[in-house]
């Protein structure tokens, strides 16, 4: 699920700004084919790089996972 996720908000993500996997890598800080597998969910991102995902993004980690807030809820 984590990674379904993930890999669905980066998609959008890129598809969204038009960014290739390595202009998307470029704004989180790390290398295009990490970027790629966890698109592909071939690989689970570290606390680091999933740091650097929300940074590059502007995104945080529920709104990159989908995760809705009890607040959100109401």
């Amino acid at each position: 699920m984590f990674l379904d996720n993930l890999s669905a908000s980066l998609l959008q993500i890129c598809a969204a700004e038009k960014l290739s996997y390595e202009k998307a890598a470029e704004k989180c800080g790390c290398c295009s084919r990490h970027i790629s597998n966890i698109i592909r969910r071939r690989s689970c991102p570290s606390i680091r790089v999933l740091e650097g995902i929300c940074v590059g993004f502007q995104e945080t980690p529920n709104q990159l996972l989908g995760v809705i807030s009890k607040c959100q809820r109401q």
